[in-house]
């Protein structure tokens, strides 16, 4: 593979160097610049794959987060011993600090590639709160930044491969 590829959603990467793009602007963010950091990308159709996820991603309109509202409202009362605001459940976006890095990442198992961007959220300020997008356009876990792609693989359950948000209630 080369050094240098140039992706038609982000442009020039050097592979060889941190595999990072230049900032691009992400509409459905209100514009933030954000880099997009290219993980364990390793053959030639992982460019084409991540392009393409990185494409779906850029077309987003903001009312994508309306699908996790609920699943963001029941972090956010997970965390209610910790935090000393009152959130209503429908000014939680409101309460959101998206981060400027975005990192891309095929995993091994599913072929799927997923983008996971670290924000601030208002009640939980030491662990964050981590988004995931599969394959660009489906939310598929929020919750506390841990770095995992799915719940499947944070908590090594994989019946909670399709749930958006683990409760802490559910933990077993």
């Amino acid at each position: 593979m080369n050094k240098k590829i140039n992706f038609e959603s982000i442009g020039e990467v050097d592979l060889s160097g941190d595999c990072t793009s230049k900032p691009i602007s992400v509409p459905f963010l209100k514009d933030k610049l954000v880099i997009f950091n290219l993980e364990y990308l390793f053959e030639e159709s992982d460019v084409i794959d991540f392009d393409n996820a990185i494409k779906v991603f850029l077309k987003n309109k903001y009312d994508i987060f309306d699908s996790i509202i609920e699943p963001l409202y029941e972090y956010y009362q997970d965390n209610l011993e910790y935090s000393n605001i009152d959130i209503e459940k429908e000014n939680i976006l409101n309460h959101i600090q998206f981060g400027n890095v975005i990192n891309v990442e095929k995993r091994e198992y599913d072929k799927k590639v997923y983008l996971s961007f670290e924000c601030e959220c208002d009640w939980e300020r030491e662990h964050g709160l981590q988004i995931v997008f599969k394959e660009g356009n489906i939310i598929n876990k929020i919750g506390p930044y841990d770095g995992y792609l799915t719940n499947a693989s944070a908590y090594g359950n994989k019946e909670f491969d399709d749930i958006i948000y683990v409760k802490s209630s559910d933990i077993k």
